[in-house]
């Protein structure tokens, strides 16, 4: 019997080194559903961000 080696599936957004959003999924069961998982998280976590930009340029905004 084969040792379970844990897949892993990771995303990360990196601007000039720094880490902006990341995310790491890791699995031992082969059936890869996970990954689909993933990609789904990572759109409604992109939808998310689209969502708060303006409010985020906003506060930015009010703090110069």
């Amino acid at each position: 019997m084969e040792p379970k080696t844990p897949d892993t599936f990771e995303i990360s957004l990196r601007i000039l080194g720094n880490e902006i959003v990341g995310m790491r999924l890791t699995s031992e069961s082969k059936a890869r559903n996970w990954a689909a998982f993933g990609i789904i998280a990572t759109a409604i976590l992109l939808a998310l961000i689209v969502e708060l930009m303006p409010r985020l340029a906003a506060i930015m905004e009010i703090m110069k």
